[in-house]
């Protein structure tokens, strides 16, 4: 349940940023959320891989409006220096910066996919 929320999140959080450009979502977009639990000394741990294909937009732009939708999405804000999370464009890892990370909320496997 966790991915599947993840995942509409994201979704929303990428349309306000292709909003807030003037642009537009195909349908055809696609958020892919895997979550993963793991054993961590004596306790458990989550970890997240959030994979997006905008469709009809390059890579680059599409890279942009995904570390921009990271900033504000609340289940990333929400879980940001808890968990590790991944971002992938078309199952190809972008490189995510730590501060793009951590504390962002401070400043001001299970898979699920949502389409537009």
């Amino acid at each position: 349940m966790f991915a599947a929320g993840y995942s509409s999140c994201f979704q929303q959080a990428l349309l306000v940023i292709a909003q807030r450009g003037g642009d537009k979502l195909d349908p055809q977009t696609e958020v892919k959320c895997s979550v993963s639990l793991f054993q961590e000394g004596e306790g458990y741990g989550l970890s997240a891989i959030l994979d997006v294909d905008l469709k009809s937009f390059d890579r680059e732009k599409t890279i942009d409006m995904v570390r921009q939708a990271h900033k504000i999405c609340p289940y990333s804000v929400g879980t940001r220096g808890n968990i590790e999370v991944e971002l992938r464009v078309q199952g190809e890892q972008i490189p995510v910066q730590p501060e793009e990370n951590i504390g962002v909320a401070e400043k001001g496997g299970v898979e699920s996919t949502q389409n537009a």
